[in-house]
């Protein structure tokens, strides 16, 4: 409990918005990149389809106009605290640098096969660390992903969602 207590005194929660656009490179490079602690993730929807699970997750921009790209980070957590494991593998690339407003989202998939298909029980996540991409500080959420064996598979961030 502990670490997560320590890391909710640092990182941010939940929230909702609406669309994100895209930018030409000469421009990218005078936006800064996202923080982490001006953007508040939260889960869009989860579906399942043959086999998969697909939880779509949302992060929208409560700061000034800055851009993200590339793939998040994540770590599971026990209702002890202590971490799971958790291995975020990265699939459909490439990725595209976003621009985010104030207000802003851009969205991310990440997937993990069924566990009942793999006949495993995995122990109940009740909370997560997500890194934004080019971000070391980590925001908490209150949901974890019940993968097996801790794999889930992460889309790159993408323009709104």
């Amino acid at each position: 409990m502990l670490h997560l207590k320590m890391l909710a005194a640092v990182v941010g929660l939940g929230g909702a918005a609406v669309g994100a656009v895209p930018l030409a490179a000469p421009a990218q490079a005078a936006t800064p990149l996202c923080r982490s602690s001006q953007l508040v993730l939260t889960l869009e929807r989860s579906e399942g389809a043959a086999g998969t699970h697909y939880d779509t997750w949302r992060m929208t921009n409560v700061g000034s106009t800055c851009r993200t790209q590339g793939w998040v980070g994540a770590q599971n957590y026990r209702s002890d605290g202590r971490p799971l494991t958790t291995t975020v593998r990265r699939q459909q690339g490439p990725s595209s640098a976003v621009v985010l407003h104030k207000g802003q989202h851009a969205s991310w998939v990440f997937s993990y096969t069924n566990p009942s298909i793999l006949g495993c029980a995995p122990e109940k996540a009740v909370a997560m660390i997500i890194t934004p991409p080019d971000n070391t500080i980590p925001n908490l959420v209150r949901r974890g992903e019940p993968a097996c064996r801790g794999l889930v598979y992460a889309t790159p961030v993408r323009f709104g969602g």
